[in-house]
């Protein structure tokens, strides 16, 4: 099984409303019965020069309902302001100079097919960020974050699984 790392850029903390951080997450990290533990999501704030990291095997007491990701939100806005902390498990606010700025692939409308998508170990996939990539087509008209991040974990679940891409 191979590691995802998902990368959202944006520029700050309050250009990020709490309802589309939770859509974020859950895309990020939930399935029907459980916690993706092979998803990294980073999430970039530029004003403030930081990055959130959600590890998702480190991940604990996170659910999908949206009050539990309000309180997560909220205190990640403390760690954010403080420059950085630990403000729940298996989230990691650090300054944006320990980020790695590694180019991988960028979910998009256009670009090479998912199927052509070679990772090793590690998959980076990169939205909304000024260091591009390659973009890897997982849809056919423009989404938000949140979709592009299940769309490319459902279309690498299929091929992992010896499925094809898309259903027929």
């Amino acid at each position: 099984m191979q590691r995802r790392v998902f990368t959202a850029c944006f520029r700050g903390f309050y250009g990020l409303p709490q309802p589309v951080f939770s859509k974020i997450v859950s895309s990020a990290f939930f399935l029907s019965h459980d916690i993706r533990r092979d998803v990294e999501l980073n999430i970039v704030f530029f004003e403030e020069g930081v990055a959130a990291r959600f590890i998702g095997s480190r991940l604990r007491h996170i659910h999908v309902d949206e009050a539990s990701l309000r309180g997560v939100y909220r205190k990640l806005r403390l760690a954010v302001e403080r420059g950085g902390g630990s403000p729940h498990w298996g989230v990691y606010v650090t300054p944006l100079r320990k980020l790695s700025r590694m180019h991988g692939y960028v979910p998009s409308t256009k670009g090479v097919e998912v199927r052509e998508v070679r990772c090793g170990t590690t998959c980076l996939f990169t939205l909304g960020c000024p260091w591009g990539g390659v973009e890897v087509k997982v849809s056919v008209k423009p989404r938000p974050i949140d979709a592009y991040i299940a769309l490319v974990n459902i279309l690498l679940d299929r091929i992992e699984e010896g499925l094809p891409p898309l259903p027929p």
